[in-house]
């Protein structure tokens, strides 16, 4: 088995455990800041929290 190969086996694995796992936290949060956004929008106070992580602490 040659390294070509062997990368041609080990790409898929790396798709599913890195890239699929990072689309999907982008794709939630985005979901969850455009129901906030409408929500703000028709006049209602939102139930969905605005969090920012510890890095985010705003000076």
């Amino acid at each position: 088995m040659q390294l070509t190969d062997f990368l041609g086996l080990v790409h898929p694995v790396l798709a599913v455990m890195c890239v699929f796992p990072l689309v999907g936290i982008v794709v939630n949060y985005a979901w969850a800041t455009r129901q906030r956004r409408l929500q703000a929008k028709s006049g209602d106070k939102s139930k969905i929290p605005a969090s920012s992580g510890l890095e985010h602490k705003g000076a």
